[in-house]
Parts: C-alpha cells; structure tokens; sequence
C-alpha cells in the first residue's frame, strides 16, 4: 500500500461547495452535508509523551470541553494541585498543550476503524497541506488546489495509509494529511495545520459508534465557534 498522486483537480470541489460560512465556524470547515459533526481534542501529553484525557483534566480543572477557546493556554494555566490528581503514574506532572495540526496514532487507528466500518482498503482521498517542510516530492506529485485560505495537494490511498502517514517525509514528525475522506464522501476528518483539535463529519450512525468508542470526541452543531 502507497499514497499515489491524484490529479483530478475537482476531487475536491465539494468542500468547497459545502463550506456555507465564514472562517471561525465548524462549517467553515466541515461541509455542510453531514447528519452529525464530532469534535475530537487532540490529546494532552504528559512527561514521557504520555497521553492525558482532556475529560480527567477537565473534571477536576473545571473546564466546559465544549467551551475551551484556546486549549494550549489553559493547560499551561493549570495549578499543580490540578496535574497531581490526573490519572497518571508519576510523583510530578509536568504537562503540555495538544500538537496543532494533526492526530496522534493512536487515534487514527480506533478512528479509522470505526469509519471504514472494518474495511481499510476504502479508497480514500488525501490532502496535505503544501506548506509542510518535511514535504517531499512524491507528496507534491498530485493535484495542487485551494481549499479555503490554503493550498492542498491531492493524493490517493487505501483508508489505512491515515495511520502510516508518509513514510519518507513528516511522518518523523507525526504529521500526515489534514483532510481526507473516502470516495463516496460518507465522511471527512479535517485535522486544520493551527487547531488542537479535529473535526469528522459523518452519518448519525458513524457519530454514535464514535462517541461509544474510546476515542475523546463530543458532538457539536455546524455553526457552532471552532474548538482549539
């Protein structure tokens, strides 16, 4: 399996299309096309690269998930008395704010499961942001298009390459594509370069396998302010 080039520039023309406001909504983001949309809060890393749930800090740090404007800054804001309660196995918790711009492994992979309904091999279209440096030229071979105030290249793959990310290039990083979406557009994840969390638009049965998963995500309204 491989990201192949695709260079049909109008793959992508419908999220275009759908994306029905200005910048600062979930539909600014997300194509208004969907039954439900999910929020899924990048994770918050403790010492070690350990992952922290943002529903343990938020119960004993009093914080709304549904109302967290810049999550980055309200985890560096939280007193020690907070971090020592978190469920972690260590005597000091040192935290720090959710990676912008892309999920974690092990989120994808729970993710993509539940999305492909048990079919990996989905054919999925991916587009990457042409302003990752770690890019490569393989990465830059597909169609190049402008989707809202960013330029995107275009690639081709089975549903499973969202966990194996690009071998040669940001992968090191933990980066890999910021949209995708299967060819029958059932759903889409956008994982924007500058936001800590990610959005998924899908059918009212998708959203109710995800927020039975173990994956951290909630569901929001289309118009409701971006999260992270």
């Amino acid at each position: 399996m491989k990201f192949a080039p695709l260079p049909d520039y109008q793959a992508a023309d419908w999220i275009r299309r759908g994306r029905v406001a200005e910048v600062g909504t979930v539909d600014s983001l997300v194509p208004r096309v969907f039954e439900k949309y999910l929020v899924i809060p990048h994770p918050i890393w403790a010492q070690a690269r350990a992952s922290v749930r943002w529903s343990d800090v938020a119960a004993r740090a009093g914080l709304d998930l549904a109302d967290v404007p810049r999550p980055s800054r309200r985890v560096a804001e939280l007193p020690s008395e907070v971090t020592k309660r978190l469920p972690i196995e260590t005597s000091e918790v040192r935290l720090s704010g959710p990676d912008p711009g892309h999920l974690p492994t092990g989120v994808i992979v729970p993710l993509i499961e539940v999305l492909g309904g048990g079919d990996l091999q989905t054919s999925t279209v991916f587009a990457t942001w042409d302003g990752w440096g770690a890019r490569t030229p393989a990465m830059s071979a597909g169609a190049h298009v402008s989707i809202g105030s960013r330029g995107w290249y275009l690639l081709q793959a089975p549903l499973a390459m969202a966990a194996v990310g690009f071998v040669d290039g940001p992968v090191n990083q933990g980066l890999g594509p910021g949209m995708w979406w299967p060819v029958d557009r059932s759903w889409i994840v956008i994982s924007d370069v500058d936001l800590e969390a990610s959005y998924v638009g899908c059918s009212t049965t998708a959203a109710d396998e995800l927020l039975a998963s173990d994956i951290e995500c909630f569901l929001v309204a289309p118009d409701a302010t971006v999260w992270g």
